[in-house]
């Protein structure tokens, strides 16, 4: 038993330090008779062919990604475990999105990214407004709260 842990630490710690990859089950110990149960790959760290030229795309791409993402956050805040949009409002986004990736595929790809980046950015300062406004962060919001509040104040002092 001993020797076998033996051989079976070497193998693997030389397969493991020349980048030696072994694939399919390790059954070599079972057919001493086939040396070839066992298929071994040599890992070449050195790149294939010519490096692929970065897609200029891939920054609309991403910058897409971070739009729908900044949408997901936007349109599932909550206050006291309560949505600041309703399902109905969550479903009009959702179809607006969908209006858009389609609109999006209407055109040619670079054209489309870019359009379809625009309008969701556009859709994420319309839900950003809105729900500033449902927070009460809005300048009207507080001008009025404001005026309300030096209502209060002026209704006490009449009172007291």
């Amino acid at each position: 038993m001993r020797g076998s842990a033996t051989t079976y630490g070497k193998r693997y710690s030389f397969l493991n330090a020349t980048g030696i990859i072994v694939s399919g089950e390790d059954n070599d110990a079972l057919s001493n008779s086939n040396p070839a149960a066992v298929k071994v790959e040599v890992v070449n760290d050195e790149p294939a062919g010519p490096e692929k030229a970065p897609d200029p795309l891939d920054a609309i791409r991403a910058e897409i990604k971070d739009e729908i993402n900044q949408f997901v956050k936007l349109s599932s805040l909550t206050f006291e475990d309560k949505s600041y949009f309703t399902d109905a409002e969550k479903a009009d986004f959702k179809a607006t999105i969908a209006a858009i990736n389609e609109g999006a595929k209407a055109m040619g790809p670079e054209e489309g990214l870019k359009v379809k980046l625009a309008d969701l950015k556009t859709l994420n300062r319309a839900i950003g407004d809105e729900l500033a406004m449902r927070q009460g962060k809005t300048d009207l919001t507080k001008a009025m709260t404001d005026a309300l509040r030096d209502k209060k104040v002026g209704e006490q002092q009449e009172l007291g």
